[in-house]
């Protein structure tokens, strides 16, 4: 599908950018090359006291949420990844050209 207007996933593209990709994975590798200097609540020690402080509110958060964190985490970062990295791809593969011919 062509389209003659600007689409809208190239507005979405900004907050998938730096809500999934810079907050998350460039937040965690900074803090791992740099922990001096990174932002604390954005570092791996940051997001868990954030994410299982929220859990803990509950009793069923507690128990079943927040053991959790350790493989829930990294998935959580690779799914929050995944509109950045098809956005790349479909500029490289030029589908946003309104008069390329499909197959």
């Amino acid at each position: 599908m062509a389209f003659q207007i600007i689409p809208i996933r190239i507005f979405l593209f900004v907050s998938w950018f730096k809500n999934g990709f810079i907050d998350k994975v460039m937040g965690v590798l900074l803090s791992v090359v740099t922990p001096d200097t990174a932002y604390s609540g954005d570092t791996w020690a940051g997001w868990k006291g954030y994410i299982v402080g929220t859990r803990d509110k509950s009793q069923v958060g507690h128990v079943f949420l927040s053991p959790t964190f350790y493989i829930m985490f990294p998935i959580l970062i690779t799914l929050q990844c995944v509109p950045f990295i098809l956005f790349i791809r479909s500029v490289f593969n030029g589908e946003f050209l309104s008069n390329k011919e499909r197959p």
